[in-house]
């Protein structure tokens, strides 16, 4: 079976100013219009008005459009790389990129000559030659000029049913039980496998429905109603209902089950306080009474307060529904054999091999155009790279030593994306010695040229953070000063600190993961004293010594979850939270409880970012170091493999071209 998709893009030029407020992206099965008019701040998509940040504007006479948004109406993908001032789209196999100031261009490796070069208006926003543009990626182009019409219509390519997808893991899992770990490479099981109350969008945090086809907020926000879809079948034939869905809720609060350990409940329940829930974690409750089956497709939960990111907790992979009566049935074999009702299921899985999902042809979104995905077990990267190389894998993401090469090589068919992520060094304030003394805290992330390492080591996927939230975080903060390489600041820092001389501290790290960073942190701190003693640790205790708080400084990350704020400040600056080494403030602590509590995020956004400044710029207790950008090589056949900024996959709109 077949299905085509036209896209009519029709542009209708204004040379006066509007707002741009949200990304206009063509649905995978949906035609597209797409309109702006003379005098008018609005722009239509199919009809749904939307509103411009940055209107289409003549140059010169040449007709010039702001590029992100023609990109994403055109479901591309879309960078901008600010350091060689370069945009870019790559849809449907073809590589666009332009650079700023530039009339040359190249298409798919090949240069090109502009009639105009793309320009970064006053605005901030960049605009670029629609004709060229609308030319390079296989439009046609039409002008009208009485009524200053630009009219582009883009044809997409026929999406072909069928085909495996060859995809791999960098290591294997434990299972497919959603909450037994809170890492990536279940979580992208997960989001395959299982279907939750609700979901987010396959580039983006934006919440859809899934399993639930509805929902209501009471008046006084602690009651949701959930109205579930009645045609969802488990991979079994049965059907899901609400019991289920109490049943994976509960799960999560029972002291001898996997989330009690994992972090799924300290991490995204705890926080939410439903009612009763508590109660079950300390076996005081056989059931949480917050939680009420109302019939076979309704169920409430209630809280014991509103908690504004309570929806978008339900969308992490984590919280996949889980078949009653197969796990009752088969126990602890059932996460080596899942019964879910998501786009695909688990149909082989050999440890340390590989595993194979295959299409569920009954899924109630409609069935997957991939027939499967086979997903090949590869720890070691030179291995993952020939793969690529030799066919045999569809996907590959450039390991860092090979990096340059490989984009180089592949430069048609790389694709980008900013993470929601927030690397940064971690102090261990608790333990007595000199980093309890915050002008050495201050030295040490003066002394590290942040530039530098992700310049050299990280090959420039990132940017420097200024503060915890990452760009695209509703809290993120553009205004903060930020910090700057100051080798003679961090050493007059240590100066008047009393360490004129220096000192010895210990930061533990995992074998093979991410050793060049801590070697440069290392030679960093050298040159103000600080001898740093590196600890190789396994996986585990790893873990436990930070949990533990039995280091000195360690260099951590966090990727979001959901997009918001409180996903960054509950889990790492909360009382009782491993992921500080201990450090805590009470009054802290009151000030994330109430922005969870408050509905409005316009009301939340200013004690999130006085927070942010107390913490890195006041107490200093981390130092934020960059967010970084992944990056992967696809097989040219590959179409909609999106990368999304939490790093988990969706399989379900892949397709593979002829």
């Amino acid at each position: 079976m077949e299905a085509k998709r036209v896209i009519s893009l029709v542009l209708t030029i204004a040379l006066v100013l509007g707002i741009w407020v949200a990304p206009v992206n063509v649905a995978a099965d949906q035609d597209a219009i797409i309109s702006m008019t003379i005098g008018s701040a609005k722009a239509y998509v199919n009809l749904v008005p939307k509103t411009l940040d940055q209107p289409p504007v003549i140059i010169n006479g040449r007709t010039m459009v702001p590029f992100r948004f023609i990109g994403e109406a055109l479901d591309a993908f879309v960078d901008y790389d600010p350091t060689n001032k370069t945009v870019s789209y790559v849809l449907e196999g073809n590589n666009i990129t332009l650079k700023i100031g530039s009339t040359t261009a190249t298409v798919n490796g090949v240069s090109k000559t502009l009639e105009a070069a793309p320009v970064i208006l006053k605005t901030g926003r960049t605009v670029v030659p629609v004709r060229f543009i609308s030319e390079a990626i296989g439009a046609t182009v039409g002008w009208d000029a009485k009524t200053h019409t630009v009219s582009i219509t883009f044809r997409k390519e026929v999406v072909v049913i069928g085909g495996i997808l060859h995809d791999y893991n960098g290591g294997d899992l434990d299972g497919f039980d959603p909450q037994s770990n809170t890492n990536l490479l279940l979580f992208n099981a997960c989001r395959q496998i299982y279907s939750n109350l609700v979901t987010v969008g396959y580039k983006d945090f934006t919440i859809m429905p899934d399993a639930a086809k509805s929902w209501d907020t009471s008046t006084d926000g602690k009651t949701i109603t959930f109205h579930l879809r009645n045609d969802i079948y488990f991979s079994d034939g049965t059907k899901l209902i609400a019991n289920d869905v109490k049943f994976t809720f509960e799960r999560c609060f029972d002291p001898n089950g996997p989330a009690y350990t994992s972090g799924v409940l300290d991490y995204y329940l705890t926080p939410v306080k439903i009612v009763g829930g508590q109660a079950k974690a300390d076996g005081k409750a056989s059931a949480v009474s917050g939680i009420k089956v109302l019939d076979d497709y309704t169920i409430s939960f209630t809280l014991e307060q509103p908690f504004a990111p309570f929806i978008q907790i339900l969308a992490i992979p984590a919280f996949g529904i889980l078949s009653e009566k197969a796990v009752t049935k088969m126990g602890d074999t059932y996460f080596a054999h899942p019964v879910g009702s998501g786009p695909f299921y688990v149909k082989e899985w050999q440890r340390g091999s590989h595993i194979l999902y295959a299409a569920n042809l009954k899924y109630f979104k409609g069935r997957p155009a991939l027939d499967g995905v086979h997903v090949d077990i590869v720890e070691d990267e030179n291995t993952q790279v020939l793969k690529f190389k030799k066919g045999e894998l569809d996907v590959l993401y450039p390991p860092l030593a090979q990096y340059d090469e490989l984009v180089k090589t592949y430069a048609t068919n790389v694709y980008k994306t900013a993470d929601m992520s927030y690397y940064r060094i971690d102090f261990n304030i608790k333990r007595k010695g000199p980093l309890q003394d915050i002008r050495v805290r201050q030295a040490i992330g003066y002394a590290i040229n942040r530039e530098q390492i992700l310049a050299k080591i990280l090959k420039g996927q990132g940017y420097l953070a200024k503060g915890i939230f990452p760009p695209g975080l509703p809290a993120y903060n553009a205004t903060l000063p930020g910090f700057s390489y100051d080798l003679a600041k961090a050493k007059q820092l240590m100066i008047d600190a009393g360490y004129p001389n220096g000192f010895s501290l210990e930061m533990v790290m995992r074998s093979g993961r991410m050793e060049d960073e801590h070697l440069a942190f290392q030679e960093a701190l050298k040159q103000i004293g600080i001898t740093v003693n590196l600890k190789k640790l396994d996986s585990a205790t790893y873990w436990q010594l930070l949990g533990a708080g039995e280091t000195d400084i360690a260099y951590r990350n966090w990727y979001a979850d959901f997009a918001d704020p409180d996903n960054f400040m509950a889990p790492l600056y909360h009382t009782g939270t491993d992921s500080n080494m201990g450090w805590a403030k009470p009054e802290y602590d009151a000030i994330i409880e109430k922005a969870a509590k408050l509905t409005r995020m316009s009301d939340r956004i200013p004690l999130y970012q006085d927070l942010e400044k107390k913490l890195i710029y006041q107490d200093a207790v981390q130092f934020p170091l960059w967010n970084t950008i992944t990056t992967v090589i696809l097989n040219p056949k590959v179409r909609n493999y999106y990368l999304h900024p939490s790093g988990v996959v969706a399989y379900y709109p892949v397709y593979l071209a002829h």
